[in-house]
């Protein structure tokens, strides 16, 4: 089920927020700018992460930056802990008007993120929050194609898209 929420997207109780970033050690603009602001850990770990070799693939981050033992095959999930999904489908970015979402890498990574939602045991719940538009407003992505993967990818997941302006 999606859901279009009007507000901050950091105002969701979903376990995941989700954002989609480049391979570029870049998060200078929009909701990774954001993020990098108000979880520090989260963008020290997405720099460490960070190379081309990442395009299509996600990484789990816990917003508590305290918990550093956190390794997703390892050990259960704490149930009061939120997480970042730095989604990697951008190899690069820009401000002129070209798309710089891999529409593949983006379904890579979705899909990637289904799977670890339906992993056994492993407490993330099945909902997650992005930004309405995601991979379209600063990716240059086709909104239309973009919605009709999350709806296709997520068919039994609760989808909070947030749309802070409106559009």
């Amino acid at each position: 089920m999606i859901k279009i929420i009007d507000g901050d997207l950091f105002r969701s109780n979903a376990r995941i927020i989700v954002h989609q970033v480049n391979c570029q050690k870049r998060m200078g603009s929009g909701v990774a700018l954001q993020v990098k602001k108000k979880y520090p850990n989260v963008y020290n770990e997405y720099l460490k992460a960070c190379s081309d070799d990442m395009l299509g693939k996600i990484q789990i981050v816990p917003i508590n930056s305290k918990w550093n033992d956190f390794d997703s095959g390892s050990i259960a999930i704490p149930l009061n802990e939120k997480f970042v999904c730095n989604m990697f489908a951008q190899s690069n970015y820009g401000y002129d008007g070209k798309q710089y979402t891999d529409i593949n890498a983006l379904r890579e990574c979705f899909t990637k993120l289904y799977e670890l939602l339906h992993e056994k045991n492993n407490n993330y719940m099945s909902k997650i929050a992005m930004p309405y538009k995601i991979g379209c407003c600063r990716g240059g992505a086709n909104w239309a194609d973009v919605y009709k993967m999350i709806e296709d990818i997520f068919v039994d997941c609760e989808v909070e898209l947030w749309r802070l302006d409106k559009g």
